[in-house]
């Protein structure tokens, strides 16, 4: 992909795909390969093991989702995106400003995961990992990490209350791809 000026090409496009689809196949195979480590080869990891696999999972799924469904294309110089994904034929709020808020939520989802997987050693450092593993400490983190995010829902709906405002100014200021 060429970054040396302002202006883009369909040949750009073509070797954007390429990398995304690559780094696509080097992440599920390292996925698939951690999932297995960690579900049939780990059974001295006791409840930490399904940190762990809460960490892949979502890295994965999070994987799937930016590399298929919005597959961001950057328009350097200026910090955007255009989405070249299955998601592009939806418009501009179901193709753009609902899929962004997507990918900050599946943001939050893999460093939740990471974060949780972190304090449970610090609990079991602490000796007491026996409170996050009781169905009221298992409900709190699965709440936590699924409502972190939630106002980022919220910001694209009032983002998408605007579209009919905010389409011209991002195309006569933004516009960079040459197609």
């Amino acid at each position: 992909m060429s970054v040396s000026g302002d202006k883009f090409s369909t040949a750009d496009l073509a070797q954007f795909y390429v990398k995304i689809r690559l780094g696509f196949i080097c992440s599920v195979f390292a996925n698939v390969l951690a999932i297995y480590l960690i579900i049939w080869k780990s059974g001295n990891l006791k409840h930490y093991k399904w940190f762990l696999l809460n960490i892949c999972l979502m890295s994965l799924l999070f994987d799937v989702y930016v590399s298929f469904l919005l597959s961001p294309y950057p328009l350097l110089p200026i910090w955007g995106y255009c989405s070249t994904g299955m998601l592009k034929e939806f418009g501009l709020m179901w193709g753009a400003i609902f899929p962004i808020t997507l990918l900050i939520e599946g943001l939050g989802l893999c460093g939740l995961s990471i974060f949780n997987a972190l304090l449970y050693r610090l609990a079991a450092v602490l000796n007491v990992q026996d409170k996050m593993t009781t169905p009221i400490g298992i409900i709190a983190i699965v709440l936590l990490q699924i409502s972190y995010n939630l106002p980022s829902f919220g910001l694209a709906f009032l983002v998408g209350l605007e579209v009919r405002d905010l389409q011209p100014i991002i195309v006569e200021e933004t516009l960079q791809v040459k197609i």
